[in-house]
């Protein structure tokens, strides 16, 4: 596969040319242990629209495979249209250069850097040349391939540099260089073995220039100074760290936003920046985590994770500080300006594929300075409470509550299902006073988990008190009225005056006719900021709507701190109502 394909049975070289199930066997394998669907074979196979008969077509050449190939070939249909080739990792030298390359990160975390080189050696040896040479194969998996190799050489050439061996180094580098005549982050290392460093750095400033009309980037300036003062050092950023918090085993739903969010990091071409957007308390963190252990493959440089939450009062300085210092860098080499902060992290990213996940990120000013620069393949991956719509180029995937039976099924699984048996339709019902919102449905399971006197019904006792239900939904440092209440804290005095005043609203559905003491635009704007930033639903133009448990948290606040009203305002409270809508949650 890591090469012109070769397929070897029973100690002889089978021969299958340039043909269909040449190509076939070839995509087969590049999802090795995974099911293909017959559309995605379809479209590696046929260019443009694939014939009517394509199914089979297809199953036509795995006849064919199986025959060639001999029982030894386990490749089966694990169903409709759908099939899936099962190799062990010593079958395949695709596994065996990602089993190998696990192992080198290994030994390297673990100080062992003579290991960790050989390692990497056997690795790299697993490579012929590109993948599937002579088969024209494309697609987001080659060229994920294709970056897993050079992120391996230049871990490669990262250790080899500590140990000294700059003439192995500089020949698995110069293996790389013709398929990335333009990539810094190669060419710096080269630079730092190679006797004629200055005369590489000229002639790749006069192609860079010549062929993109730009100037040799950060990197690549620094490893020509460094050649100069004779101050070679090992490159900071340590490969392959993951970052981020535990996943979580009883994690539910969620799957077309899975499905979507995976999609799109994977096939992004450059630095890709997504974003989930949701209210307090949806599981955007959950999510974001789940993702990025998920696919921490695909990102073999590392996955990084930083909470701007923690970092709101001096952010983004003080959580870019953090992520350098995840890539490796002493804090004494951390500058204290931004702009310099920024050039240091955009030119660590050079050359590398990296993951990195922002957390709680409160609008388009903290992630600006975050933004990879050009020469790296990297994604971002954004929680934030609200649209971002300032940001440029951001895929955003918003959430909403759980579906029922998902929200049923998640607090079974948190609270344990042996003392809900019998209790289906009170279930039900406590998913439905939580919203159906996940951090309320993990308090409340877990709450009623570790007090084996509570029973079902006294629990919903709890939950069905207005004045009851947000203090039992809180439980150590985790609370719904907490998260609710960092979400007020970042309004203006003005959106804080209209969220509170929402809370007494007697509807369901709010109509910006039926409090527009400010005026009907100026109230419509308002609603419209609060939608932005998750505190307000809109089931429909015109139309805003609570969240169950955040129309409680702004009843509650306002209780603390009343929202002074005019008489027209209060009068209007009274008695106009927008459309009385079914009480669900958005």
């Amino acid at each position: 596969m890591l090469g012109p394909l070769v397929v070897e049975y029973d100690g002889q070289v089978l021969s299958l040319g340039d043909t269909r199930e040449a190509r076939l066997l070839g995509l087969l394998a590049l999802s090795a242990n995974r099911p293909l669907s017959l559309a995605s074979v379809a479209d590696a196979l046929w260019t443009g629209r694939p014939p009517a008969s394509h199914g089979e077509l297809v199953n036509r050449y795995v006849r064919r495979l199986r025959l060639l190939c001999g029982p030894e070939l386990r490749l089966s249909a694990v169903g409709r249209g759908v099939y899936q080739l099962d190799l062990a990792p010593e079958q395949l030298d695709l596994l065996q250069f990602g089993r190998l390359t696990a192992q080198a990160r290994a030994d390297y975390e673990a100080g062992d850097l003579e290991a960790a080189y050989d390692t990497y050696q056997q690795a790299l040896d697993c490579w012929r040349g590109p993948v599937l040479a002579g088969h024209e194969q494309t697609g987001p998996v080659v060229d994920v391939l294709s970056r897993q190799r050079l992120s391996a050489t230049l871990a490669l050439a990262d250790v080899g540099r500590l140990l000294g061996r700059h003439e192995q180094t500089i020949v698995r580098l110069e293996a790389v260089r013709e398929d990335e005549p333009l990539h810094e982050g190669l060419h710096a290392r080269l630079m730092t073995a190679l006797a004629g460093a200055l005369k590489l750095y000229e002639n790749l400033s006069t192609r860079l220039s010549a062929e993109l009309g730009i100037e040799p980037g950060p990197e690549l300036r620094a490893a020509q100074l460094t050649v100069l003062r004779q101050e070679v050092s090992p490159r900071d950023a340590p490969a392959g760290h993951n970052f981020l918090p535990r996943d979580v085993h009883d994690f539910v739903g969620r799957d077309m936003e899975t499905d979507q969010l995976v999609e799109r990091l994977l096939t992004t071409s450059g630095n890709g920046v997504h974003a989930l957007s949701g209210m307090a308390g949806i599981g955007k963190t959950t999510l974001a985590v789940r993702l990025g252990h998920r696919l921490g493959e695909w990102f073999p440089d590392g996955q990084l994770f930083v909470d701007l939450r923690t970092h709101s009062k001096h952010a983004p300085l003080t959580a870019q500080a953090a992520l350098l210092r995840q890539l490796g860098v002493n804090g004494h080499r951390i500058p204290d300006r931004l702009d310099e902060s920024a050039a240091l992290w955009r030119s660590l990213l050079v050359g590398r594929s990296i993951l990195v996940v922002l957390d709680d990120v409160a609008d388009a000013a903290q992630v600006r300075p975050l933004l990879p620069g050009g020469g790296a393949d990297c994604r971002l991956l954004i929680t934030s409470r609200s649209h971002l719509t300032s940001l440029d180029a951001v895929g955003m995937t918003p959430l909403g509550v759980l579906s029922g039976p998902e929200a049923v099924d998640l607090f079974a699984r948190v609270a344990g299902k042996r003392r809900l048996a019998g209790h289906a339709h009170e279930v039900h019902e406590i998913a439905a006073l939580c919203g159906f919102l996940p951090l309320a449905l993990r308090i409340a399971a877990s709450r009623f988990r570790d007090r084996p006197l509570w029973t079902v019904e006294h629990l919903l006792s709890l939950l069905r008190d207005d004045h009851r239900r947000l203090p039992a939904l809180s439980a150590g440092d985790r609370s719904v009225g907490n998260a609710l209440t960092l979400s007020y804290r970042r309004l203006s005095p003005e959106h804080k005056r209209l969220y509170r005043l929402l809370g007494d609203f007697p509807g369901v559905d709010i109509a910006p006719a039926a409090i527009a003491d400010a005026g009907i635009e100026r109230t419509t704007r308002l609603l419209e900021d609060l939608v932005d930033v998750n505190l307000l639903g809109q089931p429909a133009l015109g139309r805003y709507r609570f969240h169950d448990l955040v129309r409680d948290h702004a009843r509650e606040t306002a209780r603390s701190k009343p929202a002074r009203r005019s008489t027209t305002s209060a009068r209007g409270m009274k008695t106009k109502r927008a459309s009385i809508g079914p009480e669900v949650s958005w």
